[in-house]
């Protein structure tokens, strides 16, 4: 039976569907962060984002929040599925990325991750992100951070 695979506009829904559903351990970890489901909304607020859907179940949410002058920050939640659809997914977040990136006319998109989380490290680096530099103590929790960018010429 072939599997029906969809990107649609993001809604806060769809992360709590990850959580409840097919949480990946670091999603879980991201529920403990104080005032988390206000950040799911202003994610949808403050910016643009797409979920990728298989059978209609949220895999993956990802988007670009607005922060002026030509910037916008990155932020993905995957859900435990996402191996099961690589490729779909990395066309998805390429694609999606890249449509956002010319809607908001962006010179500077960046993303902040935690210092040891070597598959989104590996992933934004695909995405043409480039490491920045090291942020002590910057995550909601108080974990040292990395931020990537990726510069838009």
């Amino acid at each position: 039976m072939e599997r029906r695979i969809e990107v649609v506009t993001y809604e806060p829904w769809h992360i709590e569907s990850i959580i409840r559903d097919n949480p990946r351990g670091v999603e879980l970890k991201f529920t403990e962060t104080p005032y988390w489901g206000e950040w799911t909304e202003g994610w949808k607020e403050n910016g643009m984002g797409f979920t990728l859907m298989v059978d209609s179940i949220p895999i993956g949410c990802a988007g670009v929040v607005k922060m002026g002058y030509r910037r916008g920050e990155a932020w993905a939640v995957l859900s435990s599925l996402i191996p099961s659809f690589k490729k779909s997914a990395f066309k998805a977040l390429k694609d999606g990325l890249e449509h956002i990136i010319k809607v908001y006319e962006l010179r500077r998109v960046q993303a902040l991750v935690e210092k040891d989380f070597v598959d989104a490290k590996r992933l934004l680096t695909h995405l043409g992100f480039k490491e920045e530099g090291l942020l002590e103590s910057f995550g909601p929790n108080g974990e040292d951070m990395l931020i990537f960018a990726r510069i838009i010429k």
